[in-house]
C-alpha cells in the first residue's frame, strides 16, 4: 500500500521520502532533502522498509514546486479550529487544492507551493510548512495515544487554486490589541544546517523569554521542532521552561508529549517522564529503524 502510494505520488512529479514506521522522523541520512522521484530509488526505499510512512517537501524541492500547508493542529494544550473558522471568515484561507485529516484529529490544508518561510503561531494552533519542511501523507499513520491514527484526505476542491498568504495570516492572527505584543520571529527560521545542539539552546533561549500567557504552548511548539531536528537531549528546554515560570512536571509533560507527537517515542533525559518508567539506566533512546 505504502510503495503503490509512493509511485503514484512520484509519477505525478511529486518527491516523496521515507519515515520511520508510525512517526514522522526521516528513514534516510538526508532527510527531506533527498526526496525524489526516481522510481527505481522509491522502489528500493520501499522494498527495504515496506512499512515505512510517506513523506514529502514542502514548498519548493530542488527545481520542483509541491505543496504548502497550512497545519491546523490539535493537542492536549488547545486546538487551531477555532483559529481555522477566523482565518476562512476572512478570506485567508481560499485557494486550497484537498484537505487532509490528521491523526491527532487536525488538518493539513494543501495550496500550491511556493518560496515562503514555515511559520508557527503557537498561542493560535496554526502552523505552515513551505520550503524547507514536509508532511506526511495519506496513508501513512503515527502513534496517538499508544494507537495507531492514520492520514485521510478528507476534502478535494473544485474552485480554482491559489497560494496562501502566511504572512497575511500572521498578521491577522497577531492583531496587536491593548496590552499585546506579537510572536517574536521563529528562531530557527534560518538553521536548517545547524547542530541538534545548537537548535536545541537557540530554542531554549526562546522558551526561557517567554511572557506569562502562553508559555506552555511556545515550550510544546520548540519540543516539536526539537524532535523534528533529532535532538535527543531535551534538559536544556526543561530547564528554560523552569526558569520561564513554569511548573516541573507540567513541563515535562509537555516536551513528552510533543515528542511523542513527532518521533513516537519521548526524548533522550534524565528526568522522569510523567508517564513512563526509567531504564536501568535512566534514560530512553528513540526506536531504531
Amino acid at each position: 500500500m505504502m510503495l503503490e502510494a509512493a509511485l503514484r505520488c512520484a509519477s505525478s512529479g511529486l518527491p516523496v521520502f521515507p519515515c520511520v514506521p508510525g512517526a514522522k522522523r526521516p528513514l534516510i541520512q538526508r532527510g527531506f532533502y533527498a526526496a525524489t522521484t526516481a522510481l527505481d530509488e522509491i522502489l528500493d526505499w520501499w522494498t527495504r522498509w515496506p512499512e515505512a510512512n510517506l513523506a514529502m517537501p514542502t514548498g519548493r524541492h530542488g527545481g520542483r514546486v509541491t505543496f504548502d500547508v497550512v497545519d491546523i493542529d490539535v493537542h492536549s494544550g488547545g486546538n487551531g479550529y477555532p483559529q481555522m473558522k477566523k482565518l476562512g471568515d476572512a478570506g485567508l484561507l481560499d485557494g486550497w487544492t484537498h484537505m487532509v485529516r490528521t491523526p491527532s484529529g487536525g488538518v493539513h490544508i494543501y495550496y500550491p507551493g511556493t518560496t515562503q518561510r514555515n511559520g508557527t503561531l503557537p498561542g493560535a494552533h496554526v502552523d505552515f510548512r513551505s520550503t524547507g519542511g514536509y508532511v506526511l501523507l495519506p496513508p501513512s499513520s503515527i502513534s496517538v495515544r499508544g494507537h495507531l491514527s492514520p492520514y485521510v484526505t478528507v476534502a478535494t476542491s473544485s474552485q480554482p487554486s491559489a497560494p496562501v498568504n502566511w504572512e497575511a495570516i500572521r498578521e491577522h492572527v497577531m492583531e496587536i490589541g491593548p496590552g499585546r505584543r506579537p510572536a517574536a520571529r521563529t528562531p530557527i527560521s534560518n538553521m536548517e544546517n545547524a547542530s541538534p545542539e545548537r537548535v536545541v539552546a537557540t530554542l531554549a533561549r526562546y522558551v526561557a523569554q517567554t511572557p506569562e500567557g502562553n508559555r506552555n504552548d511556545v515550550l510544546y511548539w520548540a519540543s516539536c521542532r526539537a524532535a523534528e531536528r533529532g535532538v535527543r537531549d531535551a534538559r536544556p528546554l526543561l530547564e528554560a521552561a523552569l526558569r520561564a515560570g513554569l511548573e516541573q512536571r507540567e513541563a515535562a509533560r509537555t516536551i513528552y508529549s510533543a515528542y511523542r507527537r513527532i518521533a513516537a517515542d519521548g526524548p533522550v533525559h534524565e528526568y522522569p517522564s510523567p508517564h513512563q518508567s526509567r531504564r536501568e539506566d535512566g534514560r530512553r533512546e528513540y526506536p531504531q529503524p
